[in-house]
C-alpha cells in the first residue's frame, strides 16, 4: 500500500475524530451552562415555533447581517450557500448508490464553487479596502479565509487544471468509512487539496469557524420573548433561595457637527479619559474589595478566576466570546464610535478587549499560539484599559440588531464590569447610586420625609392647576396600584412633568394608588455594572414593598433600563410577574390580580384606558408642541409592550397621537430596534464623562435637526428618565434648548381633561 494512502487515511481518522469531539464539547459546553436571564433582542418572538422562524432567517438568509451591511451579506451569503452546495456535490464520493438528490445538485455545486471562490475574495478584499474592518482584523482572520480560498482554488484546478482519478478518490474514502483502505490516487494537486481540508477540520472547534454552533445557543437570538408570562430561573440562581420571601424590609442589605472642544467648568474629563473609580468604603459597602491590590499577581490570578466564574454561569459570555468572526457588521453602529472616531469604542473591538483575555486563558489556539488569535496576556494595563472602555459603553444593544450571531455588546460590557468590581476597581458614579438605594431607597438618596414634602406640593400645584384634589400618595397600604417610578420624577425637570401626568390618569380611571418610600427607585444600576447579586437586591425591595402594602397590581414608570429590568428580570429575580411554582414567587403571585400584566408600564396602563374611552383628552392643549418620539434604548431592543411584538414601539405612539395634533418620526435606521442610544445611558450619565456624553449623542442630534428642519418639532418625548437628563444637558451643545425634551406623561399631563369621565 502506497505511504501517501496510509497518510492520509490516519490524517483523515484523526482530523475527524479532533473535529467531532471538539465539536460535541463545545456544544456540550454552551449547552450545560445557564442563561439565567431573559435577554432576547426585541422585537422577538412570543412562541418557540416564533423563535423557529427567527432561528431560520437568521440561518439561510442572513436576516440581521442585511440590516448590517449590504457588501458583507452579499459576500458572505454568496459564501455560505456556495459551499453547501459543494459540500451537498462532495457528498458522492460518500455513497454508493449516489442519492438522487445529490446527483441533481452536480452541476449546481460545480458553478457554486466559483460562486465560493467569488464570495471569500470579496470577504477578503473588505479586510484590506474598509478601514474599519482592516483594524478589527487579527492574522487568524487572514489565515482562515487564505485556508477556505485555497481550498476552492485547490479544488477546482483539479476540476479544470489537472486531471484525478475521482472513481478511486471515491474508493479510498468509500474504504475509509468501513476501515478497508483503498489506493489514494497519486496526484500532488489532490494531496494539496486533502492536506488543506484536513487542516480545517482539525482546527474547526479551536476557531471563529465556532459561530456555526454558537448562533445556535446565541439567547439574543433563540429565547422566547416572555419573561412575565413564565418564571425563567437558572439552576444556580434557584439555589439563592428565597432571602426576604417573607414581605419584611431588609436592614441595609452628521449635518450636526460634534461641538468643539468644551471648555470651563462644564468641560468634566476628555471622552478617552476613564470616570474616577470608587472610594474604597462605597467599594466595600457592596461587598467589593475596597481598591485594587498592589499585589499584581493575586489581582491577576483574582481576576481570571472571576472570569472562569462568569463563563460557568452565562452562556451568552461563552458563545458571544467564542462566536465573533470579525465580519465588521457592528463596527458603525456605535453611537460613541460614530462621535468620538475612536476605533476601541468599535463594538467588535471594545469585545475584544476581554475576548483577548479570554484566548489567552481558556482556549488551546491562545495558549499555543497567542499571536496569531490575537490573544494576550492580563496586565494592568489592559486591565486599565478595560476600565476606560468598559464605562465608554451604555449597555444599549444596537450592535447586536446588527449582529449575524446576536453577539451583545452589553453583556460583555457587563462582564467586564462585574470582573474590575471584583478586583476593586468599580466606577464611582454607579457604585455610588447602588449604596443610596440600599441604604435609603432611591438613587437620589431622596429621605421619606423629603418625599412627602415633594408630593404634597405636587398636589397643591395640580389643585391650583386644575382645581381638582388629585392625590400623590406615598405608603398607603391596600391600594390598588403599587407605581414604580425613577426617583428623578420626584423633583427634576422636566421628570417631574410625567409623575403629574401619573397622578392625573390614575385619579381619571379612579384608580387607587399609592407609591412607596422604601421602593421609591425604579432604576436598577445593578444591571450596569453586571452583578447579578445586586440587581436581585435592588428588585427585591420592590417585592417587599408590594408584599407589605398589598397591592394589586405594580406599574412601572418612564425609566428606559428600569423597565427592561422590570419587564425582563424581575420575574426572574423577584418573583413579580405570572407563571411560578415555587412558593417564593407564589407568594407574591397569589396577591398581584392575574387579570393584569404584571409589572405593567405606565403607557401600558395609559393606553389600556384611552382605548377603552376612560380618559378625556384635548389634543388641542398640546398644539403649541410639534413632537417627534426618541425610542429608549432598553425600550426598544430588550422589552416589550402589549402582547405582541414591537409594541414597545406602537403604545407610546400611540398615546402621543392622542395627545397631540402635530406628530412627525424622526428618519428610518435612527428609530424602533434600530434607535440611537441618547449617550448617556449604561452608568456613563455623570458629568466627568461629559464630552463623551456630548459626542455620543451626535447620531441623534443629527436625526433631530432634520426632522426640526423638515417639520418644526420643538419637543422629543421619551420614556426614560436617563434620556430626559442626558439630552437636557447635551441639547444646548448643538444649539437647541434643554426644554424641548419631557416625556410621553407630560404631553397626557397637558392634554386631560379630568372630572368627565371615570
Amino acid at each position: 500500500m502506497p505511504a501517501s494512502t496510509a497518510f492520509f487515511a490516519v490524517l483523515f481518522y484523526f482530523a475527524t475524530a479532533v473535529c467531532v469531539a471538539g465539536l460535541v464539547v463545545r456544544i456540550v459546553g454552551y449547552a450545560r451552562t445557564p442563561a439565567p436571564l431573559k435577554i432576547p433582542t426585541t422585537p422577538a418572538p412570543t412562541t418557540g415555533t416564533g423563535v423557529a422562524l427567527r432561528m431560520l432567517r437568521e440561518v439561510v438568509f442572513f436576516e440581521s447581517l442585511f440590516k448590517g451591511n449590504l457588501w458583507t451579506w452579499a459576500f458572505g451569503w454568496i459564501f455560505h450557500v456556495s459551499l453547501a452546495l459543494v459540500l451537498a456535490r462532495h457528498l458522492r464520493y460518500f455513497t454508493e448508490p449516489v442519492w438522487g438528490w445529490v446527483a441533481f445538485v452536480q452541476p449546481f455545486g460545480l458553478y457554486a464553487a466559483f460562486a465560493m471562490a467569488i464570495g471569500l475574495a470579496g470577504l477578503w478584499a473588505r479586510r484590506f479596502l474598509v478601514e474599519r474592518v482592516r483594524y478589527i482584523s487579527t492574522p487568524s482572520d487572514h489565515l482562515m479565509l487564505a485556508l477556505l480560498l485555497a481550498i476552492a482554488a485547490s479544488g477546482l484546478s483539479m476540476k479544470y487544471l489537472f486531471h484525478t482519478d475521482i472513481v478511486g478518490v471515491k474508493a479510498f474514502f468509500l474504504g475509509l468509512m468501513v476501515f478497508d483502505w483503498q489506493p489514494l490516487p497519486a496526484s500532488a494537486p489532490l494531496y494539496l487539496h486533502l492536506l488543506l481540508v484536513a487542516s480545517l477540520m482539525i482546527i474547526f472547534p479551536f476557531s471563529k469557524l465556532l459561530h456555526a454552533p454558537g448562533l445556535f445557543f446565541s439567547p439574543s437570538r433563540n429565547q422566547v420573548d416572555n419573561p412575565r408570562e413564565s418564571r425563567h430561573l437558572a439552576p444556580w440562581a434557584a439555589r439563592l433561595g428565597g432571602a426576604l420571601s417573607d414581605g419584611r424590609r431588609s436592614q441595609g442589605t452628521r449635518a450636526a457637527r460634534v461641538p468643539g472642544g468644551v471648555s470651563g467648568d462644564r468641560a468634566g474629563r476628555d471622552g478617552r479619559e476613564p470616570p474616577v473609580p470608587a472610594a474604597e468604603k462605597m467599594n466595600e459597602a457592596l461587598g467589593f474589595p475596597g481598591k485594587v491590590s498592589d499585589d499584581w499577581p493575586a489581582v491577576h490570578d483574582k481576576a481570571i478566576a472571576h472570569m472562569g466564574t462568569l463563563l460557568q454561569r452565562y452562556r451568552s459570555l461563552k458563545v458571544y466570546l467564542d462566536a465573533c468572526v470579525h465580519c465588521g457588521a457592528c463596527t458603525d453602529k456605535c453611537h460613541y464610535f460614530l462621535g468620538t472616531g475612536d476605533p476601541k469604542n468599535m463594538p467588535v473591538a471594545r469585545q475584544d478587549l476581554m475576548r483577548s483575555v479570554y484566548r489567552r486563558y481558556f482556549t488551546l489556539a491562545g495558549k499555543l499560539v497567542p499571536k496569531l488569535v490575537g490573544a494576550r496576556d492580563l496586565t494592568r494595563e489592559v486591565l486599565d484599559e478595560w476600565y476606560t472602555y468598559y464605562n465608554q459603553c451604555s449597555e444599549c444593544r444596537r450592535c447586536s440588531v446588527f449582529c449575524p450571531y446576536g453577539i451583545d455588546t452589553a453583556e460583555i460590557t457587563m462582564a467586564g464590569r462585574e470582573i474590575l468590581d471584583a478586583v476593586g476597581y468599580g466606577q464611582k458614579y454607579s457604585n455610588e447610586i447602588i449604596g443610596k438605594v440600599h441604604r435609603i431607597g432611591n438613587n437620589l438618596g431622596l429621605p421619606g420625609p423629603a418625599l412627602v414634602d415633594t408630593l404634597e406640593g405636587l398636589e397643591e400645584d395640580v389643585k391650583e392647576e386644575t382645581g381638582v384634589d388629585v392625590r400623590y400618595p406615598l405608603d398607603q397600604k391596600g391600594a390598588e396600584v403599587l407605581l414604580i417610578t425613577p426617583s428623578a420624577d420626584f423633583f427634576a425637570e422636566p421628570h417631574v412633568e410625567s409623575l403629574i401626568g401619573y397622578g392625573k390618569v390614575f385619579h381619571a380611571a379612579g384608580v387607587s394608588w399609592t407609591m412607596s418610600s422604601y421602593a421609591s427607585e425604579a432604576a436598577n444600576f445593578g444591571m450596569f455594572i453586571g452583578n447579578y447579586d445586586q440587581m436581585r437586591t435592588l428588585a427585591l425591595r420592590i417585592r417587599e414593598a408590594a408584599l407589605e402594602l398589598g397591592v394589586k397590581r405594580i406599574v412601572v414608570g418612564e425609566c428606559g433600563h428600569a423597565w427592561r429590568v422590570a419587564y425582563s428580570f424581575w420575574n426572574t429575580l423577584a418573583g413579580i410577574g405570572a407563571g411560578a411554582k415555587d412558593p417564593f414567587a407564589l407568594q407574591l403571585q397569589s396577591q398581584l390580580d392575574m387579570r393584569y400584566r404584571q409589572p405593567m408600564h405606565i403607557c401600558e396602563f395609559t393606553w389600556d384606558l384611552i382605548q377603552r374611552g376612560a380618559l378625556t383628552l384635548d389634543k388641542e392643549a398640546n398644539d403649541h408642541r410639534v413632537v417627534t418620539f426618541h425610542d429608549s434604548c432598553n425600550v426598544a431592543r430588550a422589552s416589550r409592550m402589549g402582547d405582541t411584538p414591537g409594541g414597545q414601539f406602537e403604545i407610546p405612539r400611540a398615546i402621543v397621537r392622542a395627545t397631540v395634533n402635530r406628530f412627525h418620526e424622526m428618519a428610518p435606521g435612527t428609530t424602533h430596534e434600530q434607535t440611537f442610544c441618547c449617550g448617556g445611558g449604561g452608568g456613563v450619565l455623570t458629568d466627568e464623562l461629559i464630552d463623551l456624553r456630548v459626542k455620543g449623542a451626535l447620531p441623534r442630534m443629527e436625526a433631530l435637526e432634520r426632522v426640526v428642519k423638515d417639520h418644526g418639532v420643538n419637543f422629543m418625548a421619551t420614556i426614560c428618565a436617563i434620556c430626559k437628563a442626558q439630552f437636557t444637558k447635551v441639547l444646548p451643545y448643538y444649539g437647541f434648548k434643554m426644554g424641548m425634551v419631557g416625556g410621553v406623561h407630560q404631553l397626557v399631563s397637558t392634554a386631560i381633561r379630568l372630572g368627565a369621565k371615570s
